[in-house]
């Protein structure tokens, strides 16, 4: 079997097993010991509001009161930590300003009488730059502005402070290739509207961080929705006076907490790599008569829905309904789900159809590879091929590719020789593929997979 696939624990599953297994971080910053103009909030805001985050399931790193050499560092090792995340949040309080129009968290050691004072201050898009790469969906909430302390000191020095509040941000576009599942993007929210100020608060809390606390507690909330509810909560605290914003450069509903229940369809049918919180799945596992139906059911409700395609697709195979699932993994997988894509490209490489279609299929996998699936990853720039090129005619080809794509030194010896491999690592540098493998990816960029695996037919099943 050319196509690998990575076990996953799996099972029939209830209600009881909806856990929200996602790996969400959250880097928690307050600042209140200020050597000028300290605040009285800040780390307490801090606080309550990584409380409330570790309650939720949020892995919480929490930096207070540091001074500026070390917060670079500690923001750095956050974003290592948080590889792999499917939501990545900052929260800020204390001290910010802009300057030329960008905006700088304030550290407490921050002297503004120094000689060259925005050497200590830390830009606010630096803890951004980097985040895209770790999780798909970040959030960046800045309870930030407070007052400004240090904009005399500062102008004094010839620096030019461009108001009392925070600059908005530009958020970028992106195109949605690298986290296709669930939301992605970014989303960053201001405890008031941008060149404005932000009250410290007259409890123990801020405006911001009490009215965020408390609608954080609302289970299956949205985060915009929770966002629009400690707005509200802020102008009633503050009078008025006080409008947080956000603006959101998000792919889809954001849920910090929990996301909605799961459908029956999801609980009997969903694969172990999914978007709904579940465990998942695998396929053997499948209680068909029961998945089938339900599915059938979730689908007239959500016709358009390419996860529901795709469970009932699985739901199917497992029925020996070949045909019926693999058109709808390929519904599903051109509406752009990278699970269906991957299926539906194995589906097309191991002849489940009645037909192995090699060229087809790997089409298929690549474009879930390029959507970022981890499955799809191994499948097609990791899993070693080396194996096939036991025979001369297929070592061959490989050679005749090599040499048209212009690599020399490469012998017509039908064996991988040592001059065979050096001149495949030749073209590997060159086209800046990695690893010493070869690979579907490779076989592909030469344009031989069909020269290599010629399409036939075959009885219809899973290989």
């Amino acid at each position: 079997m050319l196509i690998q696939q990575v076990a996953q624990a799996g099972g029939v599953q209830s209600d009881d097993d909806y856990v929200d297994k996602r790996v969400r971080t959250a880097l928690i910053i307050g600042f209140s010991a200020y050597k000028t103009a300290p605040l009285q909030n800040p780390v307490a805001d801090a606080t309550l509001i990584a409380k409330r985050l570790q309650d939720a399931g949020f892995r919480v790193e929490s930096l207070l009161d540091l001074p500026a050499r070390e917060l670079a560092s500690a923001v750095e090792a956050f974003k290592a930590k948080a590889q792999g995340s499917e939501i990545a949040l900052i929260y800020y309080a204390g001290h910010g300003l802009q300057v030329d129009s960008e905006n700088y968290i304030v550290p407490v050691d921050f002297d503004p009488n120094v000689e060259n004072p925005l050497a200590n201050l830390y830009p606010v898009r630096a803890l951004l730059e980097g985040l895209d790469k770790a999780a798909k969906a970040r959030v960046l909430l800045l309870d930030a502005c407070r007052d400004n302390p240090f904009g005399e000191a500062l102008r004094a020095r010839g620096t030019h402070v461009s108001g009392d509040g925070l600059a908005p941000i530009e958020l970028p576009v992106e195109d949605g290739k690298r986290w296709p599942q669930g939301t992605s993007g970014l989303l960053v929210a201001y405890a008031t509207q941008p060149s404005k100020t932000a009250s410290d608060g007259r409890g123990s809390n801020s405006p911001y961080a009490a009215g965020l606390a408390a609608a954080l507690a609302t289970p299956d909330a949205d985060f915009e929705s929770v966002l629009k509810t400690t707005s509200a909560a802020v102008r009633a605290e503050t009078g008025g006076q006080q409008h947080p914003e956000y603006r959101s450069a998000l792919t889809g509903s954001l849920y910090l907490v929990a996301r909605p229940k799961p459908l029956e369809c999801d609980l009997l049918a969903v694969d172990t790599d999914n978007d709904v919180s579940l465990k998942g799945v695998v396929l053997e596992d499948i209680d068909a008569a029961k998945a089938i139906p339900a599915c059938e059911a979730a689908l007239k409700e959500q016709p358009g829905s390419p996860r529901i395609m795709h469970n009932l697709g699985r739901a199917l195979e497992k029925a020996g309904r070949y045909q019926e699932a693999l058109d709808l993994y390929h519904k599903a997988a051109q509406l752009g789900f990278d699970q269906a894509q991957l299926y539906y490209g194995n589906s097309l490489m191991e002849g489940l159809g009645g037909e192995i279609d090699m060229k087809t299929g790997l089409h298929w996998v690549r474009l879930a590879y390029e959507r970022g699936n981890r499955q799809a990853m191994i499948n097609y720039a990791e899993y070693d091929l080396s194996p096939v090129f036991q025979r001369s005619d297929r070592v061959k080809i490989l050679q005749d590719a090599l040499r048209k794509a212009g690599i020399g030194g490469v012998p017509d010896s039908g064996v991988m020789d040592d001059a065979t491999n050096a001149a495949l690592a030749s073209y590997k540098t060159a086209t800046g593929l990695e690893g010493q493998r070869i690979t579907f990816q490779v076989l592909d960029r030469l344009e031989i997979v069909d020269v290599l695996f010629p399409k036939r037919s075959i009885a219809p099943s899973r290989q």
